[in-house]
């Protein structure tokens, strides 16, 4: 019994030094995404300029963190700071590491996602660390004129 006796000291200790990843100056943990349409979307973010690996099924499965409600918004959390990848480097899935020059996110129809499990993309954005700072750590749907020069596929189109 006496061998266990630590285990609460133990436990309380795990749980005070789990604390939540917070956002600062130099180190940003999160990237907002905010949908200003009328219906819901997904959202993608890739540290790599591979391609898309997580099919329509991995996205309804991560739908608490990868589904933004129309008009809403949702706050995406990395485990390491996204200047990190930027500046110290990254590993990408063949065991190189590289600088990261952008961070990738993509848009997906909802409806579509869920009910045909296609991923037709709405929209990708190329964010460079520069683009990030500027934006405030936000990207949005449909892109806000602040983001007309960032490097997005279709193209920005403004529309005054």
């Amino acid at each position: 019994m006496k061998r266990y006796s630590y285990l609460p000291i133990v436990l309380i200790l795990l749980l005070f030094t789990a604390c939540p990843k917070i956002d600062t100056e130099n180190c940003h943990y999160s990237i907002t995404v905010i949908n200003d349409s009328d219906f819901d979307i997904y959202h993608d973010i890739y540290l790599d300029t591979l391609g898309i690996y997580q099919s329509p099924k991995g996205l309804i499965g991560n739908a608490y963190w990868l589904k933004v409600p129309a008009k809403g918004n949702n706050r995406y959390v990395s485990q390491d700071c996204y200047e990190y990848f930027f500046t110290k480097g990254t590993s990408f899935y063949n065991g190189t590491y590289g600088l990261l020059d952008s961070l990738r996110v993509y848009i997906f129809d909802a409806l579509e996602v869920e009910q045909n499990l296609k991923k037709e993309m709405l929209k990708r954005y190329d964010l460079t660390l520069e683009d990030l700072r500027k934006l405030d750590w936000t990207v949005a749907y449909p892109p806000t004129e602040a983001m007309k020069d960032i490097i997005q596929y279709p193209p920005y189109i403004d529309s005054d």
